[in-house]
């Protein structure tokens, strides 16, 4: 039974687009052919458009990129900086403590108790 319902619909179909198609005349085909080029022109230029647009993305995304790391490579030194200053403040406490102990520390002395020459 749904067969015979499918093939009455196909029949009924085809008996309204025979003529339809039919009575399209070739000015309407030449009108149709010319839509059809404006349209493919334009999807072109949509194409064209969304290509740059996603290079632009891409570039966007790479720079993104490329400033998470820089941050993360920041983050690393700024913790590395951190760790050398209370180094540094411990050394400076120290010598501080000495000098108020020794006032006046040799030279002997100064270049014994520090860590190297800068010190």
């Amino acid at each position: 039974m749904p067969r015979r319902r499918a093939l009455i619909t196909l029949i009924a179909i085809t008996a309204v687009a025979v003529p339809v198609a039919g009575a399209i005349g070739a000015q309407d085909v030449t009108t149709l052919k010319q839509q059809v080029q404006a349209f493919q022109q334009r999807s072109d230029q949509l194409d064209a458009r969304a290509g740059e647009a996603a290079a632009r993305h891409n570039a966007a995304m790479d720079a993104v990129d490329a400033a998470r790391a820089e941050a993360a490579s920041s983050r690393r030194e700024l913790v590395r900086t951190r760790a050398a200053l209370v180094l540094t403040r411990q050394r400076l406490a120290e010598r501080l403590a000495t000098l108020y102990r020794h006032p006046e520390p040799g030279l002997v002395e100064v270049i014994v108790t520090s860590g190297s020459l800068s010190d």
